[in-house]
């Protein structure tokens, strides 16, 4: 059952993760921090990024702060937060790193430090440094490839709910990606 919240204008009770009242047709203020919700996207790592897209479009269509040019201080405030929310919950859901690092914040690991302890993966990590310095292109194609198959694995760990593995497939992608942006 999807958490209720009370809209502002009229008191009617409505699911968090509405935008505007199904009674007074108000717009509304707390949003779900849940950003699938708040897109209206299912919960998992694999989106469609064209229905994403169209989530976003749709939604910031119906909140844009131009629409309310004539409504109240309070609605034009509340559009005006929900433009920025929706902004960012777009960003999040279609970047594959900041997607996995909302899931599993959303399933109680947080991901705030990225340190690996793993000696395998950071003997791994320092080949492909050196490897980078001496032939680019070459690297870059190894990192890339190595990069998408742990797209792959970590889609996988969503998938099985195996959220350990996915944060540390998360972590390798973090410095796989690093590399792939360097010079």
């Amino acid at each position: 059952m999807s958490k209720l919240k009370i809209c502002w204008n009229c008191g009617s009770k409505l699911p968090l993760s509405r935008l505007f009242c199904e009674q007074c047709h108000k717009i509304q203020k707390d949003l779900p921090s849940n950003q699938f919700e708040l897109m209206g996207v299912d919960i998992k790592f694999n989106l469609d990024p064209v229905a994403l897209e169209y989530a976003y479009f749709e939604a910031q269509a119906q909140t844009h702060p131009d629409r309310f040019v004539s409504a109240s201080a309070q609605e034009k405030l509340y559009a005006s937060q929900n433009s920025v929310y929706l902004n960012k919950a777009y960003q999040t859901l279609k970047d594959p790193l900041k997607r996995a690092e909302h899931l599993l914040e959303l399933n109680g690991f947080p991901t705030q430090a990225q340190t690996t302890q793993d000696p395998v993966l950071l003997i791994e990590l320092m080949k492909l440094q050196e490897r980078l310095e001496q032939n680019p292109e070459k690297t870059r194609s190894v990192i890339r490839e190595r990069y998408d198959i742990s797209l792959e694995e970590i889609a996988k760990a969503f998938s099985d709910k195996d959220f350990h593995n996915a944060k540390k497939t998360l972590d390798k992608l973090k410095y796989l990606h690093r590399l792939l942006e360097e010079r």
